[in-house]
């Protein structure tokens, strides 16, 4: 049986809403099956545009870094600096030791983390293809 688009709309509304299959099938008069399929394109769409959002989202967040290690390549060429050096005063250059070797620590962390993570998409991704 063809259902109109407001008829489906209704039903992909209460779907998004959190209702469940059997209630809306019942209150929309449609089948359960009709509605598990529309269902089924709702998460297929949802699917593909967080798929979507994730791929921009790292992008975005990848560009960041990206200038974050340039700016803070360019602070420790700075901090090298014999003549810069000789005006800071001796607390002032303990705390930008102490943060520097904290970013440099933390960033090796991460690399870390990154690579294992990394590692193991591409070990489930070739475990997958088989």
């Amino acid at each position: 049986m063809a259902h109109s688009d407001e008829v489906r709309a209704q039903v992909m509304a209460a779907l998004l809403s959190g209702q469940s299959v059997d209630v809306v099938a019942q209150e929309y008069n449609v089948s359960q099956r009709t509605v598990y399929e529309w269902r089924k394109e709702i998460l297929a769409a949802t699917s593909q545009g967080l798929r979507n959002q994730k791929k921009e989202i790292g992008e975005l967040l990848a560009e960041y870094l990206h200038e974050a290690m340039v700016t803070a390549r360019a602070q420790q060429e700075h901090f090298r600096d014999p003549d810069w050096l000789a005006k800071q005063d001796a607390p002032g250059l303990a705390v930008l030791h102490g943060v520097s070797m904290d970013k440099a620590v933390r960033l090796f962390q991460a690399a870390e983390s990154a690579s294992e993570v990394i590692n193991e998409a591409m070990e489930a991704a070739s475990g997958a293809a088989e």
